[in-house]
């Protein structure tokens, strides 16, 4: 479980501002949502806070493998496998989502 606190964003998969995926919303307030949750053993509300970081942010790894993260804290793998598989295909150079 101390990963999924830890969880923090790569600015190199962010956005800049001349991205025109930076209108997008930001996941950051989703992930500490899912973050603090998680902590506090809330796993339903914390897998719902990780589905709202991916759909605040969709072209970003991040929110995904929290998403994973979640399904894992649910002792669900088969849910949580396609959200990894998106993360490093994504950003398969981001070492955190091929070690989730």
């Amino acid at each position: 479980m101390d990963s999924l606190l830890r969880l923090r964003p790569n600015t190199a998969l962010m956005p800049t501002s001349s991205d025109p995926s930076a209108m997008a919303q930001d996941p950051t307030p989703f992930l500490r949502v899912f973050a603090s949750l998680t902590s506090q053993g809330d796993r339903h509300a914390a897998l719902q806070a990780a589905s709202d970081a991916c759909r605040a942010a969709p072209h970003l790894a991040w929110p995904h493998c929290a998403y994973g993260q979640a399904w894992l804290g649910m002792d669900e793998p088969a849910h949580a496998e396609p959200a990894f598989a998106t993360a490093v295909r994504m950003a398969p150079g981001w070492a955190d989502a091929w070690i989730t």
